[in-house]
């Protein structure tokens, strides 16, 4: 049977991490020209005047005192354009973009007989799905598709894999993993990863009934729809602590490797401690050793962790990387002060995205024995990756969710946008990102609503994307 514990007394059944406790004492230096509040209660011309953002785009560093941080550009308080463009465009008020290093592919030109993009809407595609399945726990957290068409399968938090046929459940499921997985605060049967040449091998990301983060892979059988049990093959356990942070997420990159999300387990210090598993982007080959092996152009950031790519990571609930540009885009959870994207190319192993020296722009919680957050003069954070995106906590932010790179066919004016959302606000926005700088920001939580218990993204095999809730499955279409 499920292993439960009682809901979380911060936010009820809140799969994704919300900080619930206060921030340590003294933990946000009392100099207000360090840590000025970056976003927090400003007006729109107040951003504008002084070039912030509750969410925008980097173009540049800048010294606050003695505080080193990002100058976000400003975005626009109401949706920019629902009109196709030819280039991406931002607010007028923005600073002057830098160079960018890389550029990713612009949109593909739209068909001329294909009507003027006017807007996005929600498809319902699933209700009562905890009804349904006859299990409370049976929240969609995740929909993919088979490479170049075929199956989309769907996970439920209770453990059950499913395929989707014609907006439908197909039963039985594909995997029942239900006395298996422990079921906590943030735990469940978490994400699947489909490999991307061999259609029947699956891998998947759950949490056993101590709450210990298992990276497992199965075989299909021949008509992909159930999984042979005896193939059953365990090729990661992070034994932890807690039923907290336990990120989640596993996706291929175009590399064809296996990347994973592990968060910090709820304990702060692990995200600098490249050492350890937690707080981290791992990536993995599936394709050799046993039952991997660390690929040859990963250089290793330590002896006893090699498989860490990417470090200095609070809780990557979801990450998304886009193959065409090789970039990944990672949701961070945050703590006490802001919500992340954090994003960087594959190209560049061992970034350090400042957790939890930093959290967005301010300092961490505060470690005894850390030299530099004891007195932060001494912490050098030039070496970090700022975030892409920080997103200051208010009634409508407090646990990121980040989305998937759209490469669909049925919104092309949309190609190569990031989307992301939030379980407290529900909304919906978007961005382009040109490798240096977030261009073409939307917001379009107008057209669309707000949802309620927002999760996770889901995306199929035609490339289109959903959204999934903690009772139900949308499917994002265009207006036109």
């Amino acid at each position: 049977m499920n292993k439960t514990r009682p809901a979380s007394l911060c936010v009820a059944v809140l799969l994704v991490a919300v900080a619930c406790g206060g921030r340590e004492a003294g933990s946000v230096p009392s100099d207000p020209t360090r840590n000025p509040d970056w976003g927090s209660g400003l007006t729109y011309d107040d951003c504008a005047e002084q070039g912030l953002t509750d969410y925008g785009s980097r173009t540049g560093q800048k010294w606050i005192g003695d505080f080193y941080s990002d100058l976000y550009a400003c975005q626009a308080p109401t949706n920019i354009s629902t009109e196709s463009t030819d280039q991406p465009t931002t607010d007028s008020t923005s600073p002057p973009a830098a160079e960018p290093e890389t550029i990713s592919p612009q949109p593909p030109e739209t068909s001329t007989t294909l009507p003027p993009l006017r807007g996005l809407r929600y498809e319902p595609i699933f209700a009562g799905v905890r009804q349904t399945l006859d299990d409370e726990n049976a929240m969609p957290l995740q929909i993919v598709g088979q490479p170049g068409g075929g199956f989309n399968y769907m996970i439920t938090r209770e453990g059950r894999l499913w395929i989707l046929e014609e907006d439908t459940f197909f039963k039985p499921p594909v995997l029942d993993l239900r006395e298996s997985v422990g079921i906590g605060a943030e735990t469940g049967l978490l994400s699947i990863a489909l490999h991307p040449s061999d259609p029947q091998r699956i891998f998947i990301n759950y949490t056993d009934l101590e709450f210990d983060i298992i990276i497992a892979e199965y075989r299909l059988d021949d008509t992909l729809r159930t999984a042979i049990p005896s193939s059953a093959k365990t090729l990661i356990k992070i034994p932890t602590r807690s039923d907290f942070h336990k990120g989640g997420m596993l996706q291929f990159g175009p590399d064809g490797h296996l990347y994973i999300g592990v968060g910090d387990d709820g304990f702060n210090y692990n995200g600098q401690d490249p050492t350890s598993l937690f707080g981290t982007i791992l990536r993995i080959d599936v394709d050799s050793g046993d039952p991997y092996a660390i690929p040859d152009d990963h250089p290793p950031l330590t002896s006893e962790a090699p498989e860490v790519f990417l470090y200095g990571i609070r809780n990557p609930w979801r990450f998304w990387i886009d193959p065409e540009t090789n970039i990944i885009y990672i949701g961070d959870v945050g703590s006490d002060a802001f919500e992340e994207v954090d994003i960087t190319s594959l190209d560049t192993p061992g970034a350090n995205f400042g957790w939890s020296i930093l959290e967005g722009h301010l300092w961490g919680p505060f470690k005894e024995g850390i030299a530099c957050q004891e007195n932060p003069q001494n912490c050098d954070t030039t070496s970090f990756t700022p975030p892409a995106l920080a997103l200051p906590h208010s009634p409508d932010v407090c646990a990121v969710i980040g989305g998937p790179v759209y490469r669909g066919q049925a919104i092309p004016e949309l190609h190569g946008h990031y989307f992301y959302s939030d379980a407290c606000g529900g909304f919906l926005r978007s961005f382009r990102w040109d490798g240096s700088l977030a261009m073409d920001l939307r917001d379009w939580t107008e057209e669309v609503g707000r949802l309620s218990q927002l999760y996770s993204f889901g995306v199929d095999s035609q490339g289109e994307m959903y959204m999934l809730t903690a009772n139900e499955v949308f499917k994002v279409e265009p207006i036109r």
